[in-house]
């Protein structure tokens, strides 16, 4: 449903990548098949919904995606090593 957030940092092939996992939507970033970083960014199937609905918060899992890029991008979230 969500198109990958392709980008490059520090010289690596980066991308973020979206999927629902029973009632949550599950956001990372990855280096080919593997995690790229420790964190993994979530949000409730209710919560993504009700804002779409309001119509004040915009799609969540969106946000949560260009959010995952910036942090790499900006060094607030660290790399894992190259395997």
């Amino acid at each position: 449903m969500y198109e990958d957030i392709k980008f490059q940092h520090k010289g690596r092939s980066l991308e973020v990548r979206a999927a629902q996992d029973g009632d949550h939507w599950l956001v990372a970033v990855f280096e080919g098949n593997k995690r790229a970083t420790p964190v993994t960014y979530t949000v409730t199937n209710e919560v993504w919904g009700d804002s779409i609905a309001a119509g004040n918060l915009g799609d969540l899992v969106k946000h949560l995606m260009e959010l995952a890029r910036d942090d790499v991008t900006t060094d607030k979230v660290p790399l894992l090593p190259a395997k």
